[in-house]
């Protein structure tokens, strides 16, 4: 029986605070086929695993960054003198960021970064290909990960239909920045909110030309944009909790980490960037303290937090200004392997993001038996809707009164919030019951005719 072979080509790699999902997708998938990982990986970036730390058993294929390194540093220099000429105190006025739009800040820069990595990562899928003896493998299959693999995917599945070779070419997305473009209830598009999107655009525009896509159901209604790019072979999923979590989560308990027993401790675990408005989270803290006069409460935020972060400026400047110095801790970033200890070590998540809340910090936070204060929409309720450790607000545009209710709420709860629940993690799904479903689909999609 001759061996599968699958190639997943991306612009992304998984680094020591992030892109779990990525690392998952990969170990699973190593443990059902023959795996190649063609990536536009920075090899000069100690954020990044170097390939010899990863338990995963590929081939790694990366094309020559040279000049994308020359570029990266130019930028860093950039932001590094331009944050020097800003002003320090920042205000929310000043951040000029949308409150309803997560976008990207597509600039000429961003541009050339894209359009760069997909040229060298298709000068490395020619060269794979020619060098690889492919016509020994029933089927390559091909994997598209996220916006930047697709057009390189595309190429390898011209080429192999060119050498007579079969192939399986599918495009896996976590989640989609288009769902913002989307009204749930009519299923309308906003043509005005599309342009924000150019290189997601773009790239939706060529996804009917894969034979299946797998979408994380994260919340940003992927499967209705799919729909309407003409897709109808479509894996729809939530995330799952991996195995390292779950492994390092009995590490931690055996470890007996203190709970700092009678502070009820509040906290965020997120990137410092406005659209997770962690904002809110500080304000809630605000109003716990200055408003009702509630002192028996930490809010500990981890997310790495620098000085050329303009978000992060403002984050420390309403601490500063509201006298929260003692009740707000910044943790910076955390490793995922001390990501089970650190929901061990608080009680209550609150993810109040501006578009969706199905998140890894909330899977993760319910199945450790903490509880979750979030904001309601349509994506989230469906997810999480009838979990008794999940507590929905409504959005308001008077933040305010969310603010209010939220913080109320807590003050109410305490006791209740600070006791861990197993019934939190009722209906979580973990990566090995995901990843068995992603590998169903590849296997049982056929070509299109």
């Amino acid at each position: 029986m001759k061996s599968r072979l699958l190639v997943i080509i991306s612009q992304l790699f998984f680094n020591k605070y992030g892109n779990q999902s990525f690392y998952e997708t990969l170990k699973g998938y190593s443990r059902n086929f023959e795996l190649i990982l063609i990536t536009a990986y920075d090899k000069s970036d100690d954020f990044y695993y170097k390939p010899y730390e990863i338990e995963v058993n590929f081939d790694i294929e990366i094309p020559n960054m040279f000049f994308y390194n020359i570029y990266k540093r130019f930028c860093k220099l950039f932001r590094k003198i331009k944050s020097k000429n800003k002003k320090k105190n920042k205000t929310e006025k000043d951040l000029k960021i949308s409150k309803n739009l997560v976008n990207q800040h597509i600039n000429f820069l961003t541009k050339l970064s894209f359009e760069y990595k997909n040229r060298v990562l298709i000068k490395k899928v020619r060269e794979v290909i020619n060098r690889k003896d492919l016509k020994k493998y029933d089927t390559v299959y091909i994997v598209a990960y996220e916006i930047g693999g697709v057009l390189p995917a595309l190429f390898a599945k011209d080429m192999l239909d060119k050498s007579g070779i079969n192939n399986v070419v599918i495009a896996k997305f976590q989640g989609t920045q288009l769902g913002q473009c989307i009204d749930e209830t009519t299923g309308n598009m906003n043509k005005e909110c599309l342009k924000l999107f150019p290189l997601d655009l773009a790239v939706f525009e060529k996804i009917r030309e894969f034979d299946g896509v797998i979408m994380t159901d994260d919340g940003t209604k992927g499967d209705m944009i799919l729909k309407k790019f003409g897709v109808d072979n479509i894996l729809f999923i939530t995330n799952g909790i991996p195995e390292e979590f779950i492994r390092n989560l009995e590490i931690a308990n055996n470890g007996q980490i203190p709970n700092n027993e009678g502070i009820l401790n509040l906290y965020t675990i997120s990137r410092l960037i406005y659209w997770k408005r962690v904002d809110l989270a500080v304000k809630i803290a605000s109003f716990l303290k200055n408003n009702i006069g509630y002192t028996g409460f930490r809010l500990n935020i981890y997310g790495k937090c620098s000085e050329d972060n303009e978000y992060c400026v403002y984050l420390r400047k309403i601490v500063k200004d509201e006298n929260l110095n003692e009740y707000v801790i910044f943790h910076g970033g955390v490793p995922y392997p001390k990501v089970p200890s650190i929901h061990l070590s608080n009680d209550v998540l609150l993810s109040l993001y501006n578009i969706t809340n199905v998140t890894n910090p909330v899977f993760e936070a319910l199945y450790v038996g903490n509880h979750v204060i979030t904001l309601k929409d349509p994506s989230t309720f469906r997810v999480f809707g009838g979990n008794e450790c999940v507590e929905f607000f409504e959005r308001s545009s008077d933040e305010s009164q969310i603010i209010e209710n939220i913080a109320n709420f807590i003050v109410k709860n305490a006791f209740k919030l600070k006791a861990k629940n197993k019934l939190c993690s009722k209906k979580i799904i973990t990566w090995e019951d995901r990843i068995s479903r992603e590998i169903e689909f590849i296997l049982s999609t056929c070509k299109k005719d």
